[in-house]
């Protein structure tokens, strides 16, 4: 609403700046867009190619005229004025997330793993970007790739639930040897809460056959451990164990 009442303003004062003329652009195509009046569109969209054109630097006019190239699906064509945007913005997220939603159009993987590799360097800790790799990882087949990502994020995070994921994802991918041998791994490096990780290799211990080894762990840590949430977890896990094996005998 703001935008809508600044415009008519600027175009009061200046109207033959480059700029208002650009913001003026956007919001007649904004006003085209929400009427569905095509006609009105597409004069907005000459019109700002004709902006582009006088003055590449301005960012509205490219807006338009990427965002009518998504709204017709031409995919192609939307990528390579993507790409004009990037050049004056190379960090705009926005424009980048476009990109890679033109790719996955384009079913161009090779370019979503370049680009996403790209946006992981200059924004490390964006979290979904890292997802954003990591499944595309995945996808392909490349758990080495993955594994990289899910092991730094577990390595540099005080919090206990990266570190569960990337033994979720070994357990899936390298089996179940691999999450075990990482689960000791934790619990002897003594960096996180033990708790969560002897209850999961309790849980491993117990499937791998090794009953009495998972139920000796997990008692241990009941009666020793202070009264959390994580332990009462682990007691619901145990009391799972203790009953299957009753069924057992």
């Amino acid at each position: 609403e703001e935008f809508e009442r600044q415009v008519p303003r600027l175009m009061a004062v200046a109207p033959n700046s480059a700029v208002a003329q650009s913001l003026d652009n956007s919001l007649q195509y904004q006003n085209a867009v929400r009427d569905r009046d095509d006609a009105a569109r597409g004069a907005q969209v000459i019109r700002a190619r004709e902006l582009m054109a006088s003055d590449p630097s301005l960012k509205y006019p490219v807006r338009v005229v990427i965002d009518d190239l998504l709204r017709e699906q031409k995919w192609s064509e939307a990528a390579e004025q993507i790409d004009v945007a990037l050049k004056t913005s190379p960090d705009d997220l926005n424009m980048l997330q476009l990109k890679l939603g033109v790719l996955k159009q384009l079913n161009d993987d090779a370019g979503m793993r370049s680009l996403l590799e790209s946006m992981v360097e200059r924004f490390p800790d964006n979290e979904m970007i890292r997802n954003a790799l990591i499944g595309l990882y995945v996808e392909n087949g490349d758990i080495d790739g993955a594994d990289v990502l899910l092991k730094a994020d577990a390595e540099k995070s005080t919090s206990v639930e990266p570190t569960r994921r990337y033994v979720a994802f070994l357990y899936q991918y390298r089996g179940i040897d691999a999450a075990e041998a990482e689960l000791n791994r934790i619990i002897a490096e003594g960096r996180l809460d033990s708790v969560p990780f002897k209850s999961a290799l309790g849980r491993l211990k117990f499937d791998k056959g090794e009953e009495d080894a998972a139920v000796a762990m997990l008692e241990e840590v009941s009666n020793t451990a202070e009264r959390t949430a994580e332990v009462r977890n682990l007691e619901t896990e145990l009391a799972q164990m203790l009953y299957r094996r009753g069924n057992a005998v």
